[in-house]
C-alpha cells in the first residue's frame, strides 16, 4: 500500500467506516455461542484486515506531517473506534456462558 498526502485522509476514512460497521455488528450480538461464533470470528477478521494499515498511517503522519485539515480527527477517531470495538468484544466475552468460555469447541459437540 502506498500512502500519500493525497490518499492518507481517505485511507483513514475507510478504516473508520469499516470499524464503525464492525462495532455496529457486535452491538447486536449478546454473547459468544455456537450460533454466533462464526459471525464474531468473521467480524474479528474484518477488523484485523481494516486495522492493518494503521501503524503505517501513523508512521506516515509522524514523518510527513500532512496538513492538519487533511487529517482532522480521523486518526484519533480510528484509535477511539478500535477501543470501542475492544469494549464490545469484552462485553460479549463477559456475557458468554462459562460452559463456552471453558472450551475451544464452539460447535456444541465434543
Amino acid at each position: 500500500m502506498i500512502i500519500t498526502q493525497q490518499n492518507v485522509g481517505q485511507l483513514l476514512d475507510d478504516c473508520n467506516n469499516a470499524l464503525l460497521i464492525a462495532i455496529h455488528k457486535l452491538q447486536h450480538i449478546e454473547k459468544d455461542t455456537p450460533a454466533t461464533h462464526d459471525e464474531i470470528e468473521m467480524i474479528n477478521g474484518e477488523v484485523v484486515h481494516v486495522a492493518e494499515p494503521l501503524p503505517m498511517l501513523i508512521e506516515f503522519i509522524a514523518k510527513h506531517k500532512p496538513d492538519p485539515a487533511l487529517i482532522g480527527d480521523r486518526l484519533s477517531n480510528a484509535i477511539k473506534y478500535l477501543a470501542e470495538f475492544l469494549k464490545e468484544k469484552i462485553r460479549i466475552l463477559n456475557d458468554t456462558p462459562q460452559v463456552f468460555k471453558d472450551t475451544n469447541e464452539m460447535t456444541g459437540m465434543n
